[in-house]
């Protein structure tokens, strides 16, 4: 008997369904317990993907889990605040950044549109002092 493409097509979901993941080849139970990673054990929900050292004692890998499978603790990259944007700010936002920033109280019976313009004018002699 010939092998038809359908057959090898057959043939090669079954060996891809037995298959181990190369990038990330553990998964981790509940229990800390590892497994190799592979379709049908991978679509069970209580296995998630294991990126820790595969040689690590039981208690390092349930700490691993607790961490929700992070390997060391999470870090803060960026903690400074975003730029003032003038363009985008309210009129308390302006007022608040102005006083904050400058020591200055501007007027807030103003527009915002004219606030801007303040605020913006006295930055520029600011930055020129």
């Amino acid at each position: 008997m010939r092998i038809t493409e359908q057959h090898e097509q057959v043939a090669s979901q079954q060996r891809g369904a037995k298959r181990q993941n190369k990038e990330f080849p553990l998964l981790i139970r509940d229990d800390g317990m590892l497994f190799p990673n592979v379709p049908l054990v991978a679509k069970k929900s209580n296995f998630r993907v294991y990126q820790g050292d595969p040689k690590a004692t039981l208690k390092d890998r349930l700490q691993y889990l607790k961490m929700g499978g992070l390997r060391k603790a999470p870090q803060l990259v960026n903690v400074e605040p975003p730029p003032f944007d003038v363009g985008k700010a309210t009129k308390d936002e302006i007022l608040l950044f102005a006083r904050d920033e400058f020591g200055l109280e501007l007027d807030p019976n103003k527009p915002v549109a004219r606030l801007r313009e303040d605020l913006v004018a006295f930055a520029k002699t600011f930055d020129s002092e």
